[in-house]
Formats: structure tokens, C-alpha cells, sequence
């Protein structure tokens, strides 16, 4: 039987009883890769399913957020236009009924300008629908006719 060579082993050429010798190396190395590669398989898979777990909550918790920031800005705007009803009440208090064109101009500045953040502008028609909200709630105000508010009597 002749020699073969098949890789540099310890000596200059492997025999055939070297050859046997080789392969459970080999099988037990391919193995060992496949094991591994399995296990980089199934780490990779349960990354996946929980960056999408993450994704999903980061989601819910994204429109929980959009939620809470539309209802604080809601409680802001209710707050700022109860404060600019008050000062409209004691414009009142001091000249008796007046028309809402009547009103703006004595406003404080800051108000007109907080009106604007508020992202309604203050003009007649504001003034109007906010103290006829009010009228109809029995809160600072009646309405007096030709088109006046005055201060609701206590």
C-alpha cells in the first residue's frame, strides 16, 4: 500500500492510520462549530423577538406620552383662559357691562400675548364664546343684551 500525503502532521507524510487518526478530530471540530453556530442562531432569535417586544412597548408608551402632553396642554389653556376670564370679571366689576370689543383694549398685554402661545388670538369673537360658555354655566357673568356682558350677581 503506498503513501499518501495528506497534510503535515507531525512527520513528513500521514499514513493511512494517520488519516483515522484525523477525522474524529475533524468531525468533533465541525461539531463543536455547528454547536456554536446554533447557539449564535438562538441568541441572535431572542434578540430579535425582544428588540421587537421593546419596539412595540416604546410604541405604547410613545402614544401614552402624546396623550398625557395633549391633556396638559388642554389643563394649560383652561387654567389661562379662567385667568383671563377672572381679569375680564373685574373689568367688569370696575365699568359695569361692556361689549367684548369694549373689553380687549383693557386687557393686559400679557394676556394678549399669552393668547397667542394659547393659540387663539384675541379678538371679538374670542372673548365671546369664552364668556358665553361661562354665561351658560352661571360662572362670572350674564349677558346684558345689545351685546354686553356684565358681572354676575352673587
Amino acid at each position: 500500500m503506498p503513501l499518501v500525503r495528506l497534510c503535515a502532521t507531525s512527520g513528513p507524510s500521514a499514513t493511512a492510520a494517520g488519516m483515522t487518526a484525523l477525522r474524529p478530530q475533524a468531525v468533533s471540530s465541525r461539531n463543536g462549530r455547528a454547536g456554536r453556530l446554533e447557539g449564535l442562531q438562538a441568541g441572535n432569535a431572542a434578540l430579535a423577538a425582544r428588540a421587537e417586544t421593546a419596539e412595540t412597548e416604546a410604541c405604547r408608551v410613545q402614544g401614552r406620552l402624546s396623550k398625557i402632553e395633549n391633556q396638559l396642554d388642554r389643563f394649560r389653556a383652561e387654567e389661562f383662559w379662567d385667568r383671563v376670564m377672572r381679569e375680564i370679571a373685574e373689568i367688569l366689576a370696575e365699568r359695569g357691562a361692556l361689549t367684548p370689543a369694549e373689553i380687549l383694549p383693557e386687557l393686559r398685554g400679557v394676556t394678549i400675548r399669552g393668547a397667542a402661545l394659547h393659540k387663539e388670538p384675541l379678538t371679538p369673537g374670542t372673548p365671546k364664546k369664552k364668556m358665553d360658555v361661562r354665561v351658560g354655566f352661571g360662572r362670572y357673568f350674564e349677558a346684558q343684551g345689545d351685546g354686553r356682558y356684565g358681572q354676575r350677581s352673587r
